[in-house]
């Protein structure tokens, strides 16, 4: 903080002036410091978004190792009034002739008797026991339970059975079970209290796969086709077709894609140098970025060893990149032919698999040690930066503290110069009316002896 001063009054200078034109002669070593410490700050931004785009890509890079890309299936019905499907692992590619011969129809028992407050105490004690074709499921009554309290113990149960009340009358379905019994443990007045009586029939359903008659509780079948799951929707004949997903591949490849171009295009601003401009990118210079940018390069654009010459290499699969200084169009990124792809895809799907994760494996590899969050590649330049930075922020506070001992020392030299002139001032004064005084008196002297 500058001393208190008021400048000038005796010598008519600005001395305030000359002391900030002087101080600011004294910070251009703090300037220079400070302009290199936002070149570095900027530079750390620049690492620390290069190690985010490349975990992306890692993340990118996973899909394409992962075996699901690949194997998925996906099933289409000729006519979804009659039945739809989806599939699962296990799944294999074929077209089934599937007829709906019957839909199952679930069995429902109805209170005969409306039960007006739901949240009234039934005065029941003991287990009512719901029985389905492969187990028995006691449901245990409480002396307080209400009617609202019962509902809610057999949902909780694993009957397969699920109950609800409508306008205070108790309704249960038969969802899982099939077709089911009713019963109680003892003589408890539970089934009197209730009154339920069956009000729809159970009906299975009956489905002709192939010529192969299947019957079912419910109206989907889980794994009668192995990875396949089907819905009855209505009567009828139709097909299901299965067949690979090759969409979800595709999918993964051009998020890939996406990526690794936004990773290279970002490297490449931040290693760019405009000579019209005369300005950089903020890691301009850096051999380590421009190494990894090789690298990625290579990965993609070099052959895969032990593998078969027809199917080695990204490019025969519709993925190219561009040479860099091969023409205008050659950027370094890649490009995807769909149609090449996908006829590679289906014409050897597991080849196509296998190349793109051995090219993954190599990816992961690289892109894991480069990311990692304290001994990757990168957090050790950002280390290393962030240091620097902390070493010129030190450097500049020892600046300011030599710059305000030079700014209060400036401030003393003026004020003892303007109380020397002062002094000089009031000196000169004195002999200047010293001088007159004489003078008066000569003259008076010699108005006298005339």
């Amino acid at each position: 903080m500058a001393t208190f001063q008021i400048g000038g009054i005796v010598s008519g200078l600005n001395t305030g002036e000359l002391i900030e034109q002087l101080m600011a002669l004294e910070r251009r070593p703090v300037v220079r410091l400070e302009q290199r410490q936002l070149e570095l700050e900027r530079k750390a931004g620049a690492w620390r978004d290069v190690r985010t785009r490349l975990t992306n890509l890692l993340n990118r890079v996973g899909d394409l190792r992962s075996a699901t890309t690949y194997t998925a299936m996906k099933v289409s019905s000729g006519d979804e009034g009659v039945v739809t499907a989806a599939a699962s692992a296990g799944a294999v590619p074929a077209t089934y002739e599937v007829e709906v011969v019957q839909l199952a129809v679930t069995q429902r028992y109805v209170s005969e008797e409306k039960f007006n407050d739901i949240n009234k105490e039934l005065n029941l004690e003991g287990k009512l026991l719901i029985t389905g074709k492969e187990k028995t499921e006691e449901i245990t009554i409480e002396a307080g339970d209400s009617l609202a309290v019962v509902m809610r113990k057999i949902n909780d149960s694993d009957a397969g059975v699920r109950a609800s009340i409508v306008d205070g009358y108790l309704i249960l379905t038969g969802e899982d079970v099939g077709q089911f019994t009713l019963s109680e443990d003892g003589d408890n007045g539970i089934l009197d209290v209730l009154n339920l009586k069956e009000k729809r029939q159970f009906q299975e359903a009956v489905v002709r796969i192939d010529g192969v008659i299947v019957p079912s509780p419910t109206n989907t079948l889980q794994d009668v086709i192995p990875g396949v799951t089907l819905n009855l929707k209505g009567t009828g004949t139709t097909t299901v077709t299965i067949a690979q997903d090759t969409g979800r591949a595709l999918a993964a490849v051009k998020g890939f894609i996406e990526q690794y171009n936004s990773v290279f295009d970002f490297i490449s601003s931040q290693l760019a140098y405009n000579a019209e401009t005369r300005t950089s990118g903020a890691l301009f210079g850096e051999t380590v970025l421009m190494q990894i940018q090789s690298n990625l390069r290579q990965m993609v654009g070099n052959p895969v060893e032990g593998f078969p010459e027809e199917l080695k290499m990204l490019a025969q699969l519709g993925i190219t990149t561009g040479k860099i200084g091969a023409g205008v169009t050659a950027t370094g990124k890649l490009e995807l032919d769909e149609e090449k792809f996908l006829k590679a895809l289906e014409a050897n799907p597991d080849g196509v698999a296998n190349l793109l994760k051995a090219v993954g494996d190599k990816l992961h590899d690289e892109l894991t040690a480069l990311t990692r969050s304290t001994t990757g590649i990168i957090s050790g330049r950002e280390k290393a930066v962030k240091d620097r930075i902390a070493d010129l922020k030190e450097q500049v506070e020892r600046w300011e503290v030599r710059l305000e001992k030079r700014e209060e020392a400036l401030v003393r030299q003026f004020t003892a110069m303007e109380k020397a002139l002062s002094q000089l001032q009031s000196q000169g004064t004195w002999l200047a009316g010293q001088i007159d005084y004489l003078a008066a008196g000569w003259n008076y002297g010699r108005s006298r002896g005339r």
